[in-house]
């Protein structure tokens, strides 16, 4: 299937509206009950739960068939069946991934176009991840995407791991399998690395309590949650 990519000057747009009809008008207003702490440190209120209802029905009208799904959206149907249950998501599990290995520059590795990388980029300034060097192997089909080969992964992190501020790589796409490789990519690299799938497995062992420390799956799995 080939990327499709609505107008990013219209995706901008809404983004700006939606900020002044949800966010803008609860600045510095949210009472206490507005507020709840979802995972150690990782608050929700509000205004991150209108905005994102407002995004998700108004997204889908730039590009007719897409489905689009945020954190929130995700845990609250997850919850709606088992209530405390904890929840993830490749990209909450990225971020938490970076917070136990106290990385504080991120090389960020996709398969995306370039101008999704920037706003990969802008989120993850959001929630105040230094993005230290951005690559891609830029694949606008899946099919391709998915053909990454582990060899190619693993030099293009060689390459990045030599930019001076990058203490950790981060490889983003559900598609790419490197879970397998990752120790090995780590020896040869020198920093440590992860994935959506690698970091999502480990938070989802985290969230059930289960602390096992696995050298063979790399740095990560050595680590617990903050």
């Amino acid at each position: 299937m080939t990327l499709r990519l609505p107008d990013p000057a219209r995706v901008d747009a809404l983004i700006r509206e939606v900020a002044a009809s949800e966010i803008m008008p609860r600045y510095q207003t949210l009472a206490a009950g507005d507020i709840r702490e979802k995972a150690p440190g990782d608050f929700v209120t509000a205004a991150d739960l209108a905005s994102e209802a407002a995004l998700s029905r108004r997204l889908p009208e730039l590009l007719p068939g897409a489905v689009v799904l945020g954190e929130e959206a995700v845990f609250a149907e997850i919850h709606k069946v088992r209530p405390n249950v904890g929840c993830t998501t490749p990209v909450t599990a990225a971020l938490a991934a970076f917070e136990a290995l106290g990385a504080k520059g991120i090389g960020l590795l996709t398969p995306y176009a370039p101008e999704i990388n920037e706003k990969f980029v802008d989120y993850f300034a959001a929630r105040n991840v230094n993005i230290a060097a951005v690559a891609t192997f830029d694949r606008r089909d899946d099919r391709e995407a998915a053909r990454i080969s582990v060899a190619s992964i693993e030099a293009a992190a060689e390459r990045m791991a030599a930019v001076p501020e990058v203490d950790a790589i981060f490889v983003s796409c559900t598609s790419l399998r490197i879970a397998e490789a990752v120790a090995r990519l780590e020896a040869r690299a020198g920093v440590p690395i992860t994935s959506s799938n690698h970091a999502m497995a480990w938070h989802c062992l985290r969230l059930a309590g289960v602390v096992d420390v696995l050298p063979a799956a790399g740095s990560l799995f050595q680590r617990a949650t903050r």
